[in-house]
């Protein structure tokens, strides 16, 4: 069991010997958008790094797409279907430009990441407390597609450790006048 610091809150872990395992699915963009998008788990669940996938959209001709802060993902919250368990989908490099756009809740922790599982669990050192809000255009190519590895970690208000279930994540982006919403999904086993 792990007792949060300042949190009355205890966490089970999976004591069995299944090794849990990470997928991502979805992840489809509206044609319209003449944007394709691709997934993929670049660290699964293990011992020895957070686990991570990465987001890559591409065109097949030059597009201006503007996105949140951390393109092309740029919501931080992954939420259980069946179940009140989320994940936290952080960007493995929090500084773009000399600047920070999520911060933690706890002023104390410099990152979300942690440096080594706690319990067994990577589970993130902090809530999200602020996300500043900016806009960033970006010219999407067939020689530049827009692409960023994001840690995937336990929230740190779940009771239990990356519990088993698919996890959705809803985001949107702009082309011009118009807006796009899409989404995916992170299934835990």
């Amino acid at each position: 069991m792990l007792t949060l610091a300042g949190c009355l809150k205890q966490r089970s872990t999976d004591s069995s010997s299944q090794k849990q395992s990470m997928q991502v699915s979805g992840g489809e963009l509206p044609p319209e958008s003449d944007l394709t998008v691709s997934l993929s788990v670049t660290q699964d669940i293990g011992t020895t790094q957070p686990p991570s996938l990465k987001v890559t959209f591409e065109s097949e001709r030059p597009i201006q797409a503007n996105f949140g802060p951390y393109p092309p993902l740029s919501s931080p919250i992954a939420k259980q279907k069946q179940g009140t368990n989320e994940l936290l989908v952080i960007p493995s490099e929090l500084t773009v430009d000399g600047s920070k756009y999520y911060l933690p809740a706890d002023d104390d922790v410099e990152s979300f990441v942690p440096s080594d599982r706690v319990d067994g669990c990577w589970t993130a050192n902090s809530d999200i407390g602020m996300i500043r809000q900016i806009g960033w255009g970006r010219e999407i190519t067939p020689a530049t597609p827009t692409s960023r590895v994001f840690h995937v970690l336990n929230h740190p208000e779940n009771s239990t450790c990356f519990a088993q279930g698919e996890y959705h994540v809803t985001d949107s982006f702009g082309i011009g006048e118009n807006s796009y919403t899409w989404g995916f999904d992170i299934v835990v086993q």
